[in-house]
């Protein structure tokens, strides 16, 4: 990087989570519409044979930001926090006079899977790595969705290299994190409006699809995109260099468009993909007993077909 910072480009990097390369415009989608994904990728360079370091959130987001793979930042799987003190590209841009910030997801500490839960489920996994260094307690913790319900919380001032954090912990229309405190700021009651027990009447309302109460308006997606325009105000104002990471928690399931992207598109005119035939056999326990069988693959198919879809249009739209 030169010193000179007319010469140093300010980056957006913008984040959907658990979002098919299939699933956009641009990516030969007849379907679903995606207009400024699509204008983007018209005037930029599309990757098409990119590879994730692990299929799990965590490992994968720790790897992005350390540019190492899972064995060397000991994220192995969910539940295991990214060292604090581990580098990362973001602090070499910080490091480089640039201002950093985070709007959205983040997922590099746990959410709601804690240490000891994951410690019962990987009975054999070591309490700590030997080669972390020793952080005061609760260092792992600042990403706890319950935590953020009860009151706000304030992040370390050197965030993973981020400078500057609004967590939306979690996913669909129930997330938590600075989102959360925002929402009762608005006058809003979180209970009456989020999760499928407020969920608006709908035959088709089921664990992983629902009418979402939540308006359009307070939606965490709508809250990311107006904190990330509110955060590229700032730094232009400012005429410094920046790098700013804007992640969205959807189309991460359970899928809850909000208001008019819910009907947004006709079920009958999403194809359903064929069952798997690969075998389970040789996946560990917990992860085949998770893998459906081709009866319930079509019914889970049949009762979320669009709204996939529609959470994917909504992502797009809402940072227009």
């Amino acid at each position: 990087m030169k010193n000179d910072p007319a010469t140093r480009p300010n980056i957006l990097m913008i984040i959907t989570d658990q979002h098919r390369a299939d699933h956009v415009g641009f990516g030969g989608n007849k379907i679903v519409r995606t207009p400024n994904l699509d204008r983007i990728a018209a005037r930029g360079m599309v990757f098409r044979q990119g590879y994730v370091a692990n299929p799990i959130c965590m490992p994968n987001r720790a790897s992005i930001l350390t540019g190492v793979v899972p064995s060397a930042h000991g994220v192995r799987y969910n539940g295991v926090a990214l060292d604090p003190s581990f580098d990362t590209f973001v602090r070499q841009f910080r490091e480089a006079g640039y201002r950093t910030a985070l709007v959205g997801k983040s997922h590099l500490q746990n959410m709601n899977d804690a240490p000891e839960i994951i410690a019962k489920v990987f009975p054999d996994s070591p309490a700590r790595d030997l080669w972390r260094a020793n952080h005061p307690q609760g260092w792992d913790r600042y990403e706890m969705q319950d935590r953020h319900r009860a009151q706000h919380v304030d992040l370390p001032p050197d965030f993973y290299g981020f400078d500057d954090v609004t967590l939306t912990v979690n996913h669909s229309d129930y997330c938590s994190g600075h989102y959360y405190q925002w929402l009762l700021d608005q006058g809003a009651d979180p209970a009456a409006l989020q999760g499928l027990a407020a969920a608006q009447p709908y035959e088709g309302n089921w664990a992983q699809v629902w009418k979402t109460a939540v308006p359009e308006a307070l939606y965490p997606t709508r809250f990311i995109a107006q904190q990330t325009i509110a955060r590229l105000g700032q730094f232009a104002a400012a005429d410094e260099p920046f790098l700013l990471q804007c992640s969205f928690p959807d189309p991460h399931h359970p899928f809850t468009p909000p208001g008019r992207y819910f009907d947004m598109y006709d079920p009958a005119q999403i194809p359903c993909p064929p069952p798997s035939s690969k075998t389970t056999a040789v996946l560990p326990r917990r992860f085949s007993a998770c893998s459906p069988s081709a009866d319930a693959s079509a019914f889970a198919c049949r009762r979320s077909r669009h709204r996939p879809t529609s959470t994917a249009t909504w992502q797009p739209r809402s940072t227009a």
